[in-house]
């Protein structure tokens, strides 16, 4: 049985807000340069109080808890990291959404300037442009196309990040998206402008384990630049970002593609395969 509670105690010290800090900061580069010409030395100043008050964010930073984005201590995500430290710049810092055993945090792009999107780089961005003769199909009609990571798996779509990291950045987001950059050669990517179908359009593996196809109902997809669409002779592009969110927000990141009416040898493809970001 609990006893009855006790008086209670004194109130404590007040702790010290980060404008005592500066302040702080302020009097000690003030004394440095007390001996000079206030004039001559106001860059000099400046500079001394921007790097004693980032050693003094980093030394706070590396007595706490919170993830920061260092290999040490990564954030669980970009979003979070931009609350914790609001004046970084976009650019690569570790993440760890299960905020469990460090040695699964991946290094991630976080764009700040989009809102705090946590981006997870492919291991291969890029698929030189050539010929690929594992992939050319059957001519005839229905034929089944063939997939990239069976005709090269040493060259699979691959993201170097744990499927429960990948799960866990979906849990704490509201979308994703992943643009491509696809250059083509008498191939198509998306419309086929001479039928007026989008029946061979590329094919592609969602990370729910279903098979998608550029412009279905399962996603929103938005292309930039179509200049595949009418089989070229001369090499083009097609530039297209696949959105997804909801209850199918699993669809992303793509794991595989399979490229339509793709039956005879001289065709070319290449392909800069983008980040997939979370927000």
């Amino acid at each position: 049985m609990n006893g009855k509670l006790g008086p209670k105690g004194s109130i404590g010290y007040r702790g010290r807000t980060w404008q005592n800090v500066e302040d702080e900061i302020w009097t000690l580069v003030n004394k440095t340069f007390q001996r000079y010409n206030s004039n001559e030395t106001v860059k000099l100043r400046q500079q001394l109080f921007d790097e004693l008050r980032d050693l003094a964010v980093n030394i706070t930073l590396l007595t706490t808890e919170v993830g920061h984005g260092s290999k040490m201590k990564p954030a669980r995500s970009c979003k979070d990291l931009m609350v914790v430290r609001p004046g970084l710049g976009d650019g690569d810092y570790y993440i760890d959404p299960n905020e469990g055993s460090t040695a699964d945090a991946f290094l991630a792009f976080c764009n700040f300037t989009a809102g705090g999107e946590t981006c997870v780089i492919p291991e291969r961005e890029r698929i030189p442009f050539r010929r690929w003769p594992y992939l050319v199909q059957s001519s005839e009609v229905n034929a089944p196309r063939v997939w990239w990571n069976v005709a090269y798996d040493e060259r699979e779509i691959s993201y170097g990040v744990k499927q429960g990291q990948i799960k866990l950045l979906r849990y704490f987001s509201k979308q994703a998206r992943q643009t491509f950059v696809f250059r083509c050669l008498e191939t198509i990517a998306a419309h086929d402008a001479n039928r007026n179908t989008s029946d061979n359009a590329l094919k592609y593996l969602g990370d729910d384990g279903n098979v998608h196809r550029l412009l279905d109902d399962d996603a929103n997809y938005y292309i930039h630049k179509d200049g595949c669409q009418i089989k070229p002779t001369k090499k083009d592009r097609t530039i297209f970002t696949i959105t997804s969110s909801g209850s199918r927000l699993n669809v992303l990141p793509v794991r595989d593609f399979a490229i339509g009416d793709f039956t005879h040898r001289d065709q070319k493809f290449g392909m800069k395969i983008g980040s997939v970001c979370f927000s």
